[in-house]
């Protein structure tokens, strides 16, 4: 039998090799302009392609309150909040009442309210986020997320000084002076990223400032609307105006991921 036009030189064999070469590498080029290209495994990775996939948003959340469903407790002193996190456990809510938020309804706190989210900062929680709308501006010495157990915090804010932004990591707090930060009453989205030995401050998607990342050495419980003085037994520093989305990570970031949260509905 003669051989495949073409290639009359060769054996049928021979010929059937190449050909079964060619169409292998061909399978490969269309497998890779439909979508290989840029996957990962173990070994011999495509890594050119700056197109990744990501884990969805959703993984590795262990608190995410929307404030949809706020419920009075019996002795009706306190509310709780549902946590939306897959086993999460709800929050305790102190003074601060519905309001509209966002999307959908938020929380508003009135300078003596807080959220107790019964969640450790020893457990290392690697993001943090939340929207947020000022009352009025400037809020000085307000801290609308965290905690602080003697020299051991984690918390984010509005230092005493104007236009500055604030963050605690581990014993160090660190003022930005001149960082672009909140100041008017809109809704504000503000991230905090424990990345690359980094603790990164975002608002509204872009950041703001960095410091070193620090370690929580001491127990201490997140309030959202005031700073957990755990050490002291009080919530200080409360903030004045309205929360909403709040949400907590077992895991750091992607930057496109934050911007997926300032784009969301």
């Amino acid at each position: 039998m003669g051989c495949r036009r073409g290639c009359p030189r060769f054996k049928t064999g021979v010929c059937f090799a190449i050909v079964s070469r060619i169409t292998a590498l061909r399978r490969w080029s269309w497998l890779v302009a439909f979508g290989l290209w840029g996957c990962r495994g173990t070994g011999g990775e495509l890594t050119q392609n700056p197109v990744r996939s990501e884990v969805a948003i959703e993984t590795d959340l262990v608190l995410a309150y929307d404030f949809e469903s706020i419920h009075l407790v019996a002795d009706g002193t306190s509310s709780t909040v549902a946590n939306a996190a897959p086993g999460g456990t709800p929050g305790n809510v102190h003074g601060a009442t519905a309001a509209e938020g966002r999307s959908g309804m938020g929380i508003h706190f009135d300078g003596d309210d807080w959220i107790d989210t019964g969640l450790d900062q020893k457990i290392v929680h690697r993001a943090f986020a939340l929207w947020l709308r000022a009352d009025a501006v400037p809020q000085k010495d307000v801290i609308p997320f965290g905690t602080m157990h003697d020299e051991s915090r984690l918390y984010f804010g509005f230092p005493p000084e104007d236009n500055t932004a604030g963050l605690g990591i581990g014993a160090v707090s660190y003022y930005g002076k001149g960082v672009p930060w909140v100041q008017d009453t809109l809704w504000h989205l503000v991230v905090l990223n424990r990345v690359d030995g980094e603790a990164r401050l975002f608002l509204d998607g872009k950041q703001a400032m960095s410091m070193p990342d620090g370690t929580v050495a001491a127990a201490g419980i997140y309030f959202i609307g005031a700073i957990n003085k755990a050490h002291l037994g009080q919530a200080l520093h409360h903030f004045r105006g309205t929360i909403d989305s709040v949400r907590i990570w077992n895991r750091s970031l992607s930057e496109r991921e934050i911007a997926m949260l300032l784009n969301e509905n």
